[in-house]
């Protein structure tokens, strides 16, 4: 498991309670995180639900699967009950509602238009949100490329 997430500070605590009982993997790579601006591309309801203006960007990096619990859904999950959010580079379960609830789909669909008019790319949602063993399908043969698909896992 490799994941990267920003929990409002003031929610750090009630999150390493949950994050104790559920999940339990250490080390934690922790890092404090000062938000200096919006940031475009999280969507602004999102923002709005904390006024932290500290964060704790923690890091689980090398955790091995136990079991048959998606930790990535999991974690998800917990992170949108809390106004958290977990970052991209990972294995996403997020559902295409959910996911535009994190994300800002206005400025997305802006620059998606600028720069795949004619949607060569999946889109990041086909990406990044979703099972992906229900993907297999849309997966190209090893070896070629079929309509510009890129493979939403990046750090597998």
């Amino acid at each position: 498991m490799t994941v990267d997430v920003f929990i409002p500070f003031s929610k750090a605590g009630e999150f390493m309670d949950w994050y104790r009982r559920e999940i339990n993997f250490f080390p934690l790579w922790c890092v404090p995180y000062k938000r200096v601006r919006e940031y475009e591309w999280i969507a602004s309801d999102f923002i709005k639900k904390t006024n932290d203006e500290l964060f704790l960007d923690l890091a689980i990096y090398g955790m091995k699967r136990k079991g048959d619990k998606n930790y990535y859904k999991i974690m998800e999950d917990e992170l949108m009950d809390i106004g958290a959010l977990k970052t991209l580079i990972s294995n996403n379960y997020y559902t295409e509602s959910d996911f535009w609830k994190v994300w800002n789909k206005e400025n997305y669909d802006r620059v998606k238009k600028v720069t795949d008019p004619t949607t060569f790319f999946a889109t990041s949602t086909r990406k990044c949100a979703g099972d992906p063993r229900t993907l297999a399908e849309d997966r190209p043969p090893p070896g070629q490329a079929r309509n510009g698909y890129l493979r939403y896992n990046y750090l597998r």
